[in-house]
């Protein structure tokens, strides 16, 4: 003969006939509790998540990036073409036009002090 079997926790005895039905509501309790733990973390996982997107985003399209709309590198990058050479050797210089040649932007005659091509170069001599 079989030794009788003890009963678990989870079983209850109903005329002769073991039941486990407080074993299957302790698994829907654990499952409810799970999808629960996985909603109470994944969402502000996701909300996290976005705002760090969203914020990624906005520093790059306004601080981070380079080519951003600034008006200081508006006029470091503008090319330095005239149609007239400046007045004086000084504006010249200033603008960074001093050493021009002939075809040059910033080259003129009058800037010529020798002749010899090169505009606002030193020159102690007579003017022409």
């Amino acid at each position: 003969m079989l030794p009788k079997r003890k009963k678990s926790p989870w079983q209850i005895e109903h005329n002769g006939v073991l039941y486990r039905r407080v074993q299957h509501l302790d698994e829907g309790f654990v499952s409810q509790w799970g999808r629960y733990l996985r909603r109470l973390l994944t969402t502000p996982l996701v909300v996290v998540t976005g705002l760090f997107a969203a914020l990624f985003l906005l520093h790059h399209l306004t601080v981070g990036n380079p080519n951003a709309w600034r008006a200081s590198n508006a006029f470091q990058s503008a090319p330095r073409t005239f149609q007239a050479a400046p007045r004086n050797c000084a504006t010249a210089r200033a603008l960074g036009l001093d050493n021009a040649r002939p075809g040059q932007a910033g080259y003129a005659s009058h800037l010529d002090a020798d002749g010899d091509g090169v505009a606002c170069e030193p020159y102690f001599g007579k003017r022409r």
